[in-house]
């Protein structure tokens, strides 16, 4: 498993965006100052685009005891239904790039967000920043998917 190191947005994705991988969706029903509870619904996609195997779902606590549980698509979808605040994605492998990268592209009230996360590279270097990577945004919690349910994307606003 890849451990995330680095995000960055892209204002390009038309230039580096290969075939989508995944359909992501994320809800949150608990966001506190140091806990956030959310539920994750995964479909993997095939070259054509079109869903590939189940559906995986899981629950993440984050804060100071992380915690990650596999959950039926059932109570997924019932969490995913009662929760408030909620970010959709499709997920893509950039063209010509290794594997650490992974392009996020943002819909419903974040459309126009895309980002490229970086992971370790399998051996525990850190993957090569590609030239399309514009401001990198790692730290800054305005870009984590929580933060981006409760408070979506806006770019007038990082003016």
């Amino acid at each position: 498993m890849y451990r995330a190191v680095s995000r960055y947005l892209v204002s390009r994705p038309e230039v580096i965006c290969g075939p989508p991988i995944a359909v992501v969706r994320c809800a949150y029903l608990f966001v506190g100052d140091h806990v956030t509870v959310g539920v994750e619904r995964r479909t993997a996609l095939d070259s054509e685009a079109q869903p590939f195997g189940a559906e995986v779902a899981t629950l993440t606590v984050t804060g100071p005891n992380p915690t990650r549980l596999d959950l039926s698509t059932a109570a997924a979808a019932e969490m995913f239904t009662a929760a408030q605040a909620k970010t959709f994605r499709v997920e893509y492998r950039p063209l010509q790039i290794s594997m650490p990268w992974v392009l996020w592209v943002y819909s419903f009230a974040n459309t126009g967000l895309v980002i490229a996360e970086s992971h370790l590279e399998p051996d525990g270097r850190i993957a090569k920043t590609p030239e399309w990577c514009d401001e990198n945004v790692t730290g800054d919690p305005r870009f984590r998917d929580e933060q981006l349910a409760l408070h979506p994307y806006s770019p007038a606003a990082l003016d």
